[in-house]
């Protein structure tokens, strides 16, 4: 089974100073976009960068409910905070992870070990591979 996901975007002016809008196919935001160091301050606008941490920390929080429940200790609720750092001119160098999670009936460290398996096996991980990333859990 194969899932795609849509999206249209559309920029006017330079790079620095134009501005854009992105639609998602499944009307659920259409956001105004900005290029990341705008003079332009960011004021309900979004950037590449912070649209990679959405998509990550999204399939990572919900891939991890769902190792923690094949395991028999399905979560109570699980909060991720994901940053993805930019280097103008070199790339992405970093995402970062920070997952609180409440649990009953797990230790710190089997909240670690899901996390592992969680951040291999989710898709979006997968597809940013070539970045380096962290991830910090905290049980709840």
């Amino acid at each position: 089974m194969e899932i795609t996901g849509n999206t249209r975007t559309h920029w006017e002016g330079p790079l620095k100073e134009g501005v854009g809008r992105m639609s998602f196919g499944s009307g659920a935001a259409s956001p105004e976009l900005r290029y990341p160091l705008s003079p332009i301050p960011p004021q309900r606008q979004t950037s590449p960068e912070e649209l990679i941490a959405a998509a990550q920390g999204a399939c990572f929080t919900m891939m991890l409910s769902h190792v923690l429940t094949e395991a028999g200790t399905p979560p109570s609720s699980v909060t991720t905070e994901c940053d993805a750092t930019l280097s103008v001119g070199t790339g992405f160098t970093l995402i970062n992870i920070k997952v609180q999670a409440a649990v009953p009936g797990i230790t710190e460290e089997e909240l670690r070990r899901a996390a592992a398996t969680a951040e291999q096996r989710c898709p979006v991980s997968k597809a940013l591979s070539a970045i380096p990333s962290n991830v910090q859990t905290e049980l709840i």
